[in-house]
């Protein structure tokens, strides 16, 4: 499958110690109805940053990297946005979190 795309309603933030191994600095799990669909990490500045991945068999969830420093740009858009995506292009290895059109001015109301 090239192209995946899933509706969110919920995320859990954990901002993680000092980590060894990777250099996460943080991870975002993305829901839908209480079932994990997205994974989102944040690497420590500097550090060199995976490409995301789909993790198979499961029902297709979103593994998505990205530096630390987008950490309070993407919790403001899960906390003001909605409706959300998470989606991944197996084609060009991009993935990213995305609100769905809206009209300029719209203000979230609920």
């Amino acid at each position: 499958m090239s192209f995946i795309s899933h509706a969110i309603d919920g995320y859990r933030l954990i901002h993680i110690g000092y980590n060894t191994n990777r250099n996460v600095t943080a991870v975002i799990n993305c829901y839908r109805n209480h079932v994990r669909y997205g994974f989102i990490r944040f690497y420590k500045e500097g550090t060199p940053i995976p490409e995301g991945l789909v993790a198979y068999p499961d029902h297709e969830t979103i593994h998505l990297n990205f530096s630390d420093h987008n950490l309070q740009s993407i919790i403001d858009t899960l906390r003001y946005e909605k409706p959300l995506h998470i989606s991944f292009n197996d084609a060009t290895r991009t993935g990213w979190l995305s609100t769905s059109n809206e009209p300029i001015g719209e203000e979230e109301l609920g």
